[in-house]
């Protein structure tokens, strides 16, 4: 999925009702308060969080600077904004993701739904879709160990990228002609 398809899929997401940009019951019980940001256009760290944690539940994309940069290029921000920091902080603390920093020659976080957050995304009506972690380990050989995580860090960091370049991607495609690839990228 390109971004500009995710941007899109974001564009509709189901709001509260009340209030534009206000993230829909139960989940905005476990989202920030909903005081306001300063960047137009005006959106409360809450819905900034729900875009970040709906991103992840919609694409699958486990490593969590992609997540940030797309929000980042949406909101016209730089990725390392202290808003788009504590909205990632709050969503682990909230328990809606878990992070797991994999050290390759920079740290690179892997972020991945809990149990609470796909349960939340589904009572908003939006079904998660495998992440790109949870699939190198269910397909990849190997997956158990330290050096795999590093491996799928790589991986999805590479996926990242190819997507920047406006490919599509798919982590452990299929497996053909014997060959078992980490990562199917294609274009058109």
């Amino acid at each position: 999925m390109d971004v500009f398809t995710v941007l899109g899929l974001l564009d509709e997401l189901p709001e509260d009702g009340t209030e534009t940009y206000r993230p829909p019951l139960p989940l905005a019980e476990y989202l920030s308060s909903l005081k306001r940001v300063a960047r137009p256009p005006r959106q409360s760290l809450a819905w900034i969080e729900y875009r970040l944690l709906a991103m992840l539940g919609l694409t699958g994309w486990s490593l969590r600077y992609a997540l940030v940069q797309t929000q980042a290029e949406w909101w016209g921000v730089d990725p390392t904004s202290g808003t788009l920091g504590r909205a990632c902080v709050h969503l682990a603390q909230a328990g809606l993701w878990e992070t797991t920093n994999v050290r390759l020659t920079r740290t690179a976080a892997l972020v991945e739904l809990t149990e609470l957050g796909r349960d939340l995304l589904r009572a908003v009506g939006i079904e998660p879709v495998e992440s790109e972690r949870k699939r190198m380990e269910r397909l990849h050989r190997g997956s158990a160990t330290q050096r795999q995580i590093r491996h799928t860090a790589a991986v999805c960091a590479f996926a990242f990228h190819a997507r920047l370049e406006g490919y599509d991607t798919l982590v452990c495609p299929p497996p053909t002609d014997g060959a078992e690839p980490d990562l199917l990228i294609t274009n058109e």
